[in-house]
């Protein structure tokens, strides 16, 4: 087994797994706000145009690309550093799936709370330094909520990416 077949297991694994936590993170929330919008006022107060509201502010794009392509580029290194840790090394599957998710929320979380500070910064032209937007406003207050959900997704789908990265390799090997 090659070490480029290795790699790309670690990175198109990861990507599953991303996609897949990515996608549960968005819609739950979201199923749950219909739900209770549709419960109170009824279906009537459901609309298009209320649901995206938020997509309106250019920074919400700003913030959409810059994450992927960031995302994409951490994903792509840390796919093969799992891959290699559980198949070559034979590490701890759960240890290493999870590691790799908590890298993955950590890198987001800074991406976010830059981009965060830089329109604070830019939209409401504080005084403040960029680097005090950052911690006083940003970091304080977000850091529990991306706890809160990072902790929970990375023990779960890391789980999940170690197990399938593990069952990819030896599949591969017996071939």
């Amino acid at each position: 087994m090659s070490e480029k077949q290795i790699d790309n297991i670690g990175r198109i694994e990861t990507y599953k797994m991303v996609l897949i936590s990515a996608t549960l993170i968005i819609l739950l929330p979201t199923l749950i706000a219909i739900i209770q919008v549709s419960v109170t006022c009824g279906f009537n107060c459901l609309s298009f145009h209320a649901l995206t509201e938020s997509l309106k502010d250019k920074w919400s794009y700003v913030h959409v690309f810059t994450s992927g392509i960031v995302l994409s580029l951490i994903i792509y290194f840390l796919g093969q550093w799992a891959a290699r840790q559980i198949i070559r090394k034979n590490k701890n599957k759960f240890f290493i799936g999870v590691t790799t998710f908590l890298c993955l929320w950590i890198v987001y979380f800074f991406c976010t709370v830059i981009i965060g500070g830089v329109e604070t910064k830019a939209t409401r032209h504080s005084e403040q330094s960029l680097f005090s937007i950052i911690i006083n406003g940003w970091i304080y207050l977000t850091i529990i909520i991306f706890g809160a959900i990072a902790i929970p997704t990375s023990i779960i789908f890391g789980f999940f990416l170690g197990r399938q990265i593990k069952k990819r390799g030896d599949k591969l090997a017996n071939l």
